[in-house]
């Protein structure tokens, strides 16, 4: 997958340097004009974006049950005191797959907190049942976007089965079982590819034939 996504940034003119540390930003007059590498080149520039990532803030709710680094949750969102409830990245909630997931996206925060609201309300909803499902747009705003959609757990061994010339797709399986499963490629997968990936995926089938 990563040689794939690779290639697809190089033939769109983006060069991507492995096994290197920036030092320090070089500048003048108060604008960056460089970074300088650990290896000893300079990168001319007039802009840095600099990606650090991001942890769920957690502190401000200390004596809660955590796991996985956030809040654990019941079917209902339900916090260890059940007058706090927690959605979206911060919460651990029951896996499909068994055990706890936490997931970072903007799908599961907007469904997550629904089932808080209709807990909260004393709606009794049912039982929080997510399978978890991610998606980007890359170079969205050109005529050579690569899509990507991703539904289930990537834990397992992951298993690439490469659907043609500018798509790429890959399975996860572990202990015989499908649990995750990727489409990606330019242009994306299609609602209907979608939608079948996701049924596939929530099945759990056994593993499938890669090709």
């Amino acid at each position: 997958l990563g040689k794939w996504l690779e290639d697809e940034y190089t033939a769109r003119g983006v060069k991507i340097l492995k096994g290197d540390l920036v030092t320090e930003f070089l500048g003048e007059g108060g604008a960056v004009t460089g970074v300088q590498l650990k290896s000893g080149g300079t990168l001319p520039c007039n802009v840095a974006v600099v990606g650090v990532g991001a942890s769920p803030n957690v502190e401000f709710c200390s004596g809660l049950t955590m796991d996985k680094g956030g809040f654990a949750v019941d079917g209902s969102m339900r916090t260890s005191d059940p007058n706090v409830y927690a959605i979206g990245d911060v919460c651990a909630f029951p896996s499909t797959f068994g055990g706890t997931s936490r997931c970072e996206h903007v799908d599961h925060a907007r469904k997550s907190a629904k089932q808080a609201v209709l807990a909260a309300m004393g709606q009794s909803p049912e039982a929080y049942k997510y399978l978890p499902y991610f998606y980007s747009r890359l170079f969205e705003y050109t005529d050579k976007p690569i899509v990507f959609n991703f539904f289930g757990d990537e834990s397992g061994e992951c298993k690439v089965c490469s659907r043609g010339e500018k798509s790429i797709g890959a399975i996860w399986v572990k202990d015989g079982k499908v649990t995750g499963a990727l489409l990606m490629g330019s242009p994306g997968p299609s609602a209907d590819d979608q939608a079948k990936l996701r049924d596939m995926v929530a099945a759990q089938p056994s593993e499938l034939d890669p090709r």
